[in-house]
């Protein structure tokens, strides 16, 4: 027991114990002086339940169960090998990629879309710099007829008269 005692006060000092474990350790620290699991409950702010939780889970599998799990939450639906993906498609041929044409081959490849914001930013930050389209009718346009255009603004502007 004082072999514990000792592990937890090491524990909860170490600076490399994260908050939330260190939180735990002291809610087992503060059992084992005997303070009521409403009381504690109360002091950190949590259900008496969530007390109750980690006690009981200190007891049956010591102190490596009070530490967070490593792999639980969400998995990132954009990993390394998906961006190495995107990297190659986007400096293929001379195609111009927006963000949302990229989460849309995302979609279409891996099954997942994210947001396009964040999609962009995550595409910036790791140097993958996408183009942006621009709002422009210039390949529409006929050439010749724009430098006829451009012929009739210049006399316009000096003041002549059209034929």
């Amino acid at each position: 027991m004082e072999e514990q005692v000792a592990e937890l006060t090491r524990l909860r000092r170490d600076p490399r114990t994260k908050p939330r474990t260190r939180d735990r350790l002291e809610m087992v620290r503060l059992a084992n002086n005997a303070w009521s699991i409403p009381k504690i409950a109360q002091h950190f702010e949590i259900t008496e339940s969530r007390v109750r939780h980690w006690i009981k889970s200190f007891l049956s599998e010591g102190f490596h169960s009070l530490s967070d799990r490593k792999g639980v939450g969400v998995k990132p639906r954009l990993t390394a090998s998906v961006l190495e993906e995107i990297r190659q498609i986007t400096s293929q041929d001379g195609q111009t990629w927006t963000a949302g044409q990229v989460n849309e081959w995302i979609l279409a490849n891996h099954g997942s879309s994210l947001n396009v914001r964040y999609l962009a930013e995550v595409l910036n930050k790791n140097g993958l710099s996408y183009k942006r389209t621009t709002r422009t009718i210039r390949h529409k346009q006929n050439p010749e007829q724009v430098m006829s255009k451009k012929a009739d603004l210049a006399t316009l502007k000096k003041g002549q008269k059209l034929d």
